[in-house]
């Protein structure tokens, strides 16, 4: 089980990111990215959390790890 932990002013949260089907990101400030979790079930968002840029590519780094095959989509 990989969990992502997510540390609010008062809270912690944790991600099992053998759950998550899909990460989607967009920078909205100067290397400070919202990035959205969601499920294989309904594609529903688990979360969302701001990163910086340098916490988004450790993110990205986790995930790659498990990898067997890419292809880069049109859309």
């Amino acid at each position: 089980m990989k969990l992502f932990r997510i540390t609010a002013k008062d809270e912690l949260k944790y991600i099992n990111l053998e759950n998550v089907a899909k990460i989607e990101f967009y920078e909205y400030s100067n290397n400070v990215y919202e990035v959205t979790f969601y499920s294989f079930k309904n594609d529903e968002a688990l979360d969302c959390v701001d990163l910086s840029k340098d916490e988004l590519r450790q993110l990205i780094q986790i995930l790659e790890k498990d990898m067997v095959y890419s292809v880069k989509s049109e859309e």
